[in-house]
């Protein structure tokens, strides 16, 4: 009986196949557990890829789609960099990925599913995990912003003189040069100018220059020019008029050069119109141009069509002139600046525009510019930033009004400033013209545009220079052309030599680039 007692008691204290009976009945589950961990690591890994792939993608189509204006090569683009990106990545069970442009072209997004091929989860009935998807899913996005972060004006300087002509000359609407800078400058109004104005606004000036500025069509330059020389828009009084002219001198005038009068005569003339064409502002007494971006106003009026304020002024101050004032038939008139139907010889292709961001009125005034007349460089550059400074917002008005200079130092939490303002300055060469005065001393107007430049970058414009078929100057031209454009721009990165078409297209592409940013948003 005893040992009977002692046996049953040894089997039920035996535990020695308990752990191995629990360790078969757990093992299948473990292995599973750490299959679905291999799995989940998998797809955390492929997930994390895939991701990287597309907001790369999306980035490289915005990029180009910036560069290139075009949708088609924008999708390209992204596919292509979204392919090369998820090159190695673990096996997929489908892929639909694809890349869309949207907002107004100011946009490249990405939708479509894809899911990563599982392994040991298998053996639960799952054969994929999606690694990305259209429903519940946020695909990034790039954004197209002007401006990098900022508000943007840009005004751009297009030299339009008869040497962007074939003949030298002009008056011509197409050629080798002209085409050129339409195509450069189309170009980067297309890619700074979007149509999304939110949340930046980015918006163009145009600023063609010649000899003079023109600001108005033939015969309606009555309001603007009374604002920018306090002349009135009709003139009346004795002048003198040339009855016999003689031969025409060869020269780089408007017209190729000067044409002599033999015979005056003095007539009485009544109710000419105000020539809607300025000069520069510029001073008799001390000789000087004037460099600020101050208003016009009592003292410091723009120079109208002669490159004086005759019969008023003889230049940009209030001192009236003392002869020449056309009252009595002794003392006639010389002034140029009225005639019957108020006609400026710059042509009316060239009108100055103000701050805009109409794309398509902006491309349409730059495929309409016609070359024609000398380089009034100093001219230009002034209006350069006369377009841009909020000092000038009484004379450009509503949407073309100038943001508050200040803006440009107020930043915003991007750490960017909430303004800015940048000029591109492009010419071909050789200034020689001030206040409608052609054949001057290159050196000396480039030494006046140059302290335009100063002051322009001392009040915190940006500015970015664009020199154009130097090679074609003399040694002694092309010097002083140069060494000008590159003392202009904020600094020696901010200057471009072209040569040719394409290198200037390159030129004005590659501002426009900087000017903008490709953001990645969720």
């Amino acid at each position: 009986m005893k040992v009977r007692t002692s046996a049953k008691v040894s089997f039920l204290a035996d535990r020695r196949g308990t752990t191995m009976m629990l360790f078969a009945a757990v093992f299948p589950m473990m292995c599973f557990c750490i299959g679905a961990a291999v799995d989940f690591a998998r797809h955390s890994n492929a997930q994390s890829q895939t991701k990287a792939a597309v907001d790369a993608a999306v980035l490289a189509g915005a990029r180009t789609l910036a560069l290139t204006d075009s949708e088609s090569a924008a999708i390209a683009s992204a596919q292509f960099y979204y392919t090369q990106n998820v090159t190695g990545r673990l096996p997929t069970t489908n892929d639909t990925v694809e890349f869309q442009v949207k907002a107004n072209k100011s946009e490249v997004t990405a939708s479509g599913n894809v899911s990563l091929e599982m392994t040991f989860l298998k053996m639960a009935g799952i054969n994929d995990l999606p690694l990305l998807q259209n429903a519940g899913s946020s695909f990034a996005k790039a954004e197209i912003r002007g401006g990098g972060g900022s508000d943007l004006e840009v005004s751009v300087m297009l030299d339009v003189t008869g040497s962007m002509c074939a003949d030298g000359k002009g008056p011509c609407t197409t050629g080798t040069k002209i085409d050129a800078l339409k195509t450069a400058a189309t170009e980067l109004v297309n890619i700074v100018v979007r149509d999304n104005q939110a949340p930046y606004k980015s918006r163009v000036a145009l600023v063609p220059f010649a000899k003079r500025i023109r600001m108005a069509p033939d015969g309606d330059g009555a309001t603007i020019m009374k604002k920018l020389t306090n002349l009135d828009a009709t003139w009346s009084g004795w002048k003198r008029v040339c009855d016999e002219y003689g031969a025409t001198t060869s020269g780089s005038g408007e017209s190729g050069g000067s044409t002599e009068c033999l015979e005056y005569d003095v007539e009485y003339q009544s109710n000419l119109n105000i020539k809607p064409c300025v000069t520069d502002r510029f001073y008799d007494n001390p000789w000087a141009i004037d460099t600020t971006d101050e208003a016009p106003g009592f003292g410091r009026w723009m120079n109208a069509y002669q490159g004086r304020r005759s019969p008023v002024s003889e230049d940009s101050s209030d001192t009236a002139s003392t002869t020449g004032l056309g009252l009595v038939e002794e003392d006639p008139s010389d002034n140029y600046n009225w005639d019957n139907g108020g006609y400026c010889s710059t042509p009316e292709e060239n009108q100055i525009v103000p701050l805009s961001s109409d794309k398509s009125m902006l491309v349409n005034k730059i495929n309409g510019l016609k070359a024609y007349g000398s380089t009034g460089g100093a001219l230009g550059t002034a209006f350069s930033w006369y377009t841009l400074t909020s000092k000038w917002s009484g004379i450009w008005t509503g949407g073309s009004a100038p943001a508050n200079n200040a803006l440009m130092t107020t930043m915003q939490a991007n750490g960017a400033p909430q303004l800015r303002k940048v000029a591109i300055l492009m010419s071909d060469g050789v200034y020689n013209t001030y206040r409608g005065w052609d054949g001057k001393d290159q050196q000396e107007m480039s030494d006046y545009a140059l302290e335009i430049c100063t002051a322009m970058k001392a009040a915190g414009i940006e500015i970015y220079t664009v020199a154009f078929d130097l090679d074609s100057l003399t040694a002694t031209e092309r010097t002083i052309a140069e060494a000008t454009l590159k003392a202009c721009g904020t600094d020696i990165d901010h200057f471009y030599n072209t040569l040719n078409a394409s290198e200037l297209q390159t030129a004005f592409r590659d501002i426009a680039v900087k000017l903008t940013s490709v953001v990645l948003t969720d």
